[in-house]
């Protein structure tokens, strides 16, 4: 008898959920962000394709042709390389329409499986040994998510443009940080008033450009704020972002930050895209195919 009474609750709360979903569903259609299947957010298939698409972070910096030169240890034969970047995954697919929903569409749920893969980059670079472009990611250092939190570098993320906060109630990647207890470092860098107006003007995105054009637009639109110049000088910091494309916001990030003083040991992305040689060297776009999104909205930020 005491299983009997205690199951109807359960069937009862079932139930109610249940009709919640649908309630929901009318007031707010959802579809998969993968697939368009309707009444998710992400379906069983195109989750488990996430969680594999991002398991094997790998090095992503030769695709990124606007990314700083830094000092090198790693055998180069002018002592210089480029700024070493660990992503989760490559930018298309399943991975490339996710970040979509998340980052402009405001899909928050889909950060559990894409927070995780970020942390997987952040402490991937934190042992660069283990990540190379082609061969996966064998593994971590099982306490390196405790030192990058309590005793590791700053992540730093780049600072919002007033457009950008126009269009998302949330900032992504600190959204992803927080979600997995990483910590971003706010209020060291800001854009500069300039930057600020022009990101308000039609033409202000970078998308669309290829590298060169996107290393120039950027250069000068980020400052150090005051707090930046009073903590960053030799502090170790590591870059975080979503996508990495050309590399120009990582590269003006990285000018900033060097030039107080900041020793950037490299950064992390959740996905990088992968170059279009037969369009000069621009960035790849690929289209959100089945995903329900608008096909002319990606967003690639770095």
């Amino acid at each position: 008898m005491g299983a009997h009474r205690s199951s109807r609750p359960t069937g009862w709360t079932s139930s109610l959920r249940r009709a919640a979903r649908e309630l929901a569903g009318v007031l707010s259609p959802v579809w998969c962000a993968g697939c368009g299947r309707e009444d998710t957010v992400l379906c069983r298939d195109c989750a488990q394709l996430l969680a594999e698409r991002t398991s094997s972070p790998f090095r992503a910096e030769d695709q990124a042709l606007a990314l700083p030169l830094v000092p090198s240890s790693a055998g180069e034969d002018d002592g210089r390389g480029v700024l070493p970047v660990v992503a989760a995954a490559s930018y298309d697919g399943v991975v490339a329409r996710a970040i979509l929903a998340f980052k402009d569409h405001e899909v928050v749920g889909l950060s559990r499986l894409l927070a995780p893969a970020l942390r997987a980059a952040v402490e991937t670079v934190g042992e660069p040994q283990r990540a190379r472009d082609g061969e996966g990611h064998p593994g971590w250092d099982a306490g390196l998510q405790g030192r990058v939190q309590q005793a590791g570098p700053l992540l730093v993320t780049p600072p919002p443009t007033p457009a950008s906060l126009l269009r998302r109630s949330h900032r992504p990647v600190d959204h992803l940080l927080r979600a997995v207890g990483l910590r971003p470092t706010g209020g060291l860098v800001t854009v500069t008033p300039s930057a600020a107006l022009r990101s308000l003007l039609p033409g202000g995105r970078q998308k669309t450009r290829g590298s060169v054009a996107r290393r120039r637009a950027l250069r000068g639109t980020l400052r150090v704020t005051a707090a930046g110049r009073r903590r960053l000088p030799g502090a170790r910091v590591l870059l975080v972002d979503d996508v990495l494309t050309t590399g120009a916001t990582l590269h003006e990030l990285h000018r900033v930050l060097r030039e107080v003083g900041a020793d950037v040991s490299g950064a992390a992305v959740v996905a990088a895209a992968r170059r279009d040689r037969s369009a000069g060297g621009g960035p790849a776009r690929k289209p959100s195919e089945s995903s329900g999104f608008p096909r002319d909205e990606w967003s690639d930020s770095s």
